[in-house]
């Protein structure tokens, strides 16, 4: 998985969290659909590999993908804070999140 797309869906996570009522049967499915593969890799590796070689394999292939998932969290975060410290009663945290969205893919 691209980490444009885990920035995606993290940023879809929030919103289906901001959005949707969590007692509703499909909250759980659509949060489950997101997660899906976010953080799965393969490694292909000689299976002499010692287990420090696959310790090390493993975060270096783990790390991009966390680094992605916590920046799009405090980014999104940043701007709610912003949106919420302004004053601007006006635009809701869905609105804000769609926008960071769309922000974020052009970035």
């Amino acid at each position: 998985m691209e980490l444009i797309e885990i920035a995606s869906r993290m940023i879809g996570i929030l919103t289906v969290c901001v959005a949707e009522d969590p007692e509703d049967d499909a909250f759980e499915e659509r949060l489950s659909d997101l997660l899906q593969g976010m953080h799965t890799v393969e490694l292909t590796l000689p299976s002499n590999t010692p287990p420090a070689d696959v310790a090390q394999a493993a975060v270096q292939e783990f790390h991009p993908r966390f680094m992605v998932t916590v920046g799009t969290l405090l980014a999104a975060y940043l701007d709610l804070a912003r949106e919420h410290d302004a004053g601007s009663p006006e635009r809701s945290t869905q609105q804000i999140l769609q926008e960071f969205a769309l922000r974020y893919r052009v970035e």
